[in-house]
């Protein structure tokens, strides 16, 4: 049995899956090697595993060398294969392009499959999968394309980089011609997918919610035994995240409180040296733990007193849902990836992006653990009720599926 799979092959869903093969375009940087030595294997590709049940075959496409095949041999079991690109296939060049398809159309070819669905993992780097497309239909076989966004990344760069930028320009461009080329177009929130659609003129029946999954092996940990000191946030360190948000919300909690209260920040990145100067003017005891393994982090987010995410726009909450899973009591900013995953008053507190509004969330649920722990409860259930890799895995059928009959439609017209 492999690390992920221990599922029967066959319809999970009572139909007959959509295709015989599912080749999956990993975004650049993707290391399945490094995945698999943090622990966080399961939670990049549990689902891309469970595909393994219902497909006859799943090819990954990765950017990673001879090492990340040779070391997913085993680990993502008989029915996944991969296909390393052997680095930067998003700017690969023709011959080398053309090399992976053709890997990909032989591991199809010995399947015995004739109708495959190609998905992308994100819009960014994820361009290679047209060529793939290409050299699949030219075989002769039904292919459809499935672009999937896990974020708004052309916008994220033109915040980073400037709107009128080379580079947003460029990211703007890929992500037009992908969502042009892709018989479905699939988000992780209604947000992201409702941007893409106006902004691109997609129909509405090409486009669906697939959410991000969480594994289900969380802990679920009560408000009692958590520590009513830790205040916990994760994520890259950079301006966007709105660490510094947080750091001024505790400064501003009333100083009983704010003298025992630590933020730790899972993650690293440019901003930690001036966050760290922040919290030191502010008098706010602030740690910065870089990622190790997934387990880690797994044990912050099930033991903190609260968890707290300040984005100005979220395109991937995974993060957050992972905390609500464990039954962590949540405060996230009312923002874009973030207010949809978060119920009001019911599954955790939706706050104004102002330091002054998380602070009076952050210490009442501190100081109120009875509500801390109605609100983690209920976080837990709706989220592995929703997001649950088994009601995840269901709505990506149902994608598949959809991408073979809009393409179908639009034959037919």
């Amino acid at each position: 049995m492999s690390a992920l799979g221990g599922w029967q092959q066959g319809s999970v869903d009572g139909e007959s899956p959509a295709a015989g093969a599912v080749v999956i375009c990993l975004p650049v940087g993707s290391s399945l090697s490094r995945w698999a030595s943090t622990g966080e294997l399961e939670r990049e590709c549990g689902l891309h595993a469970r595909l393994a049940s219902v497909y006859p075959l799943v090819v990954l496409v990765s950017d990673g060398d001879a090492s990340d095949e040779a070391a997913m041999a085993s680990a993502l079991g008989a029915g996944v294969r991969v296909v390393a690109g052997g680095g930067d296939v998003a700017h690969a060049g023709a011959c080398r392009r053309n090399w992976i398809a053709e890997r990909v159309a032989g591991l199809v070819r010995g399947a015995g499959a004739r109708s495959v669905i190609v998905q992308t993992e994100q819009m960014s780097g994820c361009g290679f999968s047209v060529p793939i497309v290409g050299a699949l239909a030219g075989e002769g076989f039904a292919v459809r394309l499935v672009a999937r966004a896990g974020y708004r990344w052309s916008r994220f760069v033109a915040r980073e980089a400037g709107a009128n930028s080379a580079e947003a320009l460029a990211a703007g461009e890929e992500e037009r011609a992908l969502c042009a080329a892709a018989d479905l177009v699939v988000a992780n929130t209604r947000d992201t997918l409702e941007d893409l659609a106006w902004r691109y003129g997609l129909d509405a029946g090409r486009t669906v919610v697939v959410p991000d999954f969480v594994p289900g092996d969380e802990r679920v940990n009560p408000a009692t035994n958590r520590l009513a000191t830790s205040v916990v946030s994760a994520g890259e360190l950079i301006e966007r995240k709105g660490f510094d948000l947080l750091v001024r919300a505790v400064s501003m909690m009333s100083e009983s409180r704010r003298s025992g209260v630590r933020l730790v920040l899972l993650g690293e990145g440019p901003d930690g040296a001036r966050l760290r100067a922040l919290a030191a003017e502010l008098g706010v005891a602030l740690e910065l733990r870089p990622p190790t393994t997934y387990g880690a982090m797994l044990e912050a987010l099930s033991t903190c007193g609260v968890y707290a995410q300040a984005s100005e726009h979220e395109g991937d909450p995974r993060a957050v849902l992972e905390a609500m899973a464990t039954g962590s009591a949540c405060v996230v900013a009312d923002s874009p990836g973030l207010g949809e995953v978060v119920e009001h008053a019911v599954t955790g507190l939706r706050s104004p992006r102002e330091p002054e509004a998380f602070a009076r969330m952050i210490e009442g649920l501190l100081e109120d653990r009875e509500w801390a722990e109605a609100m983690g409860q209920a976080a837990a259930r709706t989220v592995r009720s929703r997001f649950g890799i088994e009601c995840v895995l269901e709505r990506e059928l149902m994608a598949h599926r959809l991408a073979f009959k809009q393409a179908a439609r639009s034959e037919a017209a």
